[in-house]
């Protein structure tokens, strides 16, 4: 990767837009934004991934059947006093 310049686009002419990035800070910056940006999606991969979340992403799952269900039952044995 040249990490020189930065490519911002294309101009109505068809030709590349570039901006020389001349700061040596402005490429570590990025870098490390890079980087912690992959930090934080391979955790959120492991918490996805993970036994514990995985058992309680399907209880939340049932959880949220159950009330479903409850309300539409509520719902049907109301309505018909409602009219």
């Amino acid at each position: 990767m040249n990490a020189s310049s930065l490519t911002l686009g294309r101009s109505q002419s068809g030709s590349t837009i570039v901006a020389r990035a001349h700061s040596r800070g402005l490429n570590e910056r990025i870098a490390l934004r890079v980087g912690l940006a992959l930090i934080a999606y391979s955790r959120h991969q492991s918490e996805r991934l993970s036994t514990d979340s995985v058992l309680l992403r399907r209880q939340n799952t049932q959880l949220a059947h159950r009330v479903l269900g409850g309300n539409t039952r509520h719902n049907a044995l109301i309505a018909p006093t409602l009219r």
